[in-house]
């Protein structure tokens, strides 16, 4: 009868264990879904800033052109150092959402190790009882 309680108490830890294990798929797999999404809306971002970054050089271009032929070069100058600053600023954008999207990385992976570290915890009381 003892060996009896003993045998199905392991077996109700085993399918809590593997309970958690499945949980931890499956949260792992939201996780990498996150990631994806979030990348994906990196890139849209950055692809939107490379083409702000074309549109300043055709417009850069076109003042150099219209500087040569009409306007006064100090007004054209001055357009193309805030364009130029523009440009600078774009930089700067792309660059902090590239430290961002190493920031989210970095947050998941902690939080995937923190999982491991608890599913750990669980085997080795499961480990113990046994």
């Amino acid at each position: 009868m003892v060996v009896e309680l003993l045998v199905v108490q392991d077996v109700v830890v085993l399918l809590v264990v593997f309970q958690v294990v499945v949980q931890d798929v499956v949260v792992l797999w939201l996780v990498l879904k996150l990631v994806v999404v979030v990348w994906l809306v990196l890139q849209e971002v950055v692809v939107d800033l490379v083409v702000a970054h074309v549109v300043v050089q055709v417009v850069v271009v076109e003042l150099l052109v219209l500087k040569l032929v009409v306007v006064d070069w100090l007004v054209v100058h001055d357009v193309v150092v805030a364009l130029v600053v523009f440009q600078e600023v774009v930089y700067v954008v792309v660059v902090e959402l590239l430290v961002l999207n190493v920031v989210v990385v970095l947050r998941l992976v902690v939080q995937l190790v923190v999982v491991a570290l608890v599913v750990f915890q669980v085997v080795v009381k499961v480990v113990v009882v046994l």
